[in-house]
């Protein structure tokens, strides 16, 4: 799906953390936004999923304006950096909440659930809860969960901010395999290995490829 920023601007009272940016993410491409705490990068991602509103400017998915869409209704996964996992519930239960709560057929959530542990290589932890897990296996457990409802754009923020070195390539690896599926990716940093094809620095304001 093709994401379209035009003149975004965002205000949190007096303060603009961004103004007229304009931003064009082609379908399936992956690209990382770049920049320090504090620049903008998690609020242009909720933005682009619905948790913020657009004060100024629209936000379009394949040309339609969904800038006063519900982020109910965006059918955008989101990966937030606390991976934000329900404690009580099993990696199987975490991933198949997004189909529970449509109240999918059981049997096509077990399958559903049982095809995204296996895209993430997790499917010998689908009895665990997250206390059980380390940061890796619950950043792959979240990416799975926002997978599972096939949607239009993936955005993570920070996905690799609390991983180490090899964790941190393992996700990589899995996103850079990911068919077909628009990316997008907050990070103070670039990336390592395949992600960030195209990079957004949101402290000049300017797209560069790698």
């Amino acid at each position: 799906m093709e994401i379209v920023l035009e003149n975004f601007t965002k205000r949190f009272g007096d303060l603009t953390v961004i103004e007229n940016m304009n931003l064009k993410i082609k379908e399936g491409e992956m690209l990382a936004l770049l920049g320090p705490s504090g620049c903008g990068k998690s609020t242009t991602l909720f933005a682009i999923c619905g948790i913020h509103r657009v004060d100024e400017g629209r936000v379009l998915f394949g040309g339609q304006d969904v800038t006063r869409v519900p982020a109910q209704q965006r059918n955008i996964g989101v990966v937030f950096q606390s991976y934000a996992l329900y404690p009580h519930m099993t990696v199987a239960q975490n991933i198949a909440f997004p189909l529970t709560v449509r109240h999918e057929d059981k049997q096509t959530i077990k399958k559903k659930v049982g095809e995204m542990a296996e895209l993430v290589h997790i499917e010998e932890l689908l009895g665990r809860r997250p206390e059980q897990l380390s940061g890796g296996q619950q950043q792959r457990v979240a990416l799975a969960r926002a997978l599972i409802r096939k949607p239009g754009a993936l955005l993570l923020d920070g996905p690799l901010a609390e991983l180490d070195f090899q964790a941190g390539e393992i996700v990589c690896n899995l996103l850079g395999d990911l068919p077909q599926t628009t990316v997008v990716i907050a990070s103070p940093t670039p990336l390592p290995g395949v992600l960030g094809e195209v990079a957004y620095s949101l402290c000049i304001r300017g797209i560069r490829s790698r």
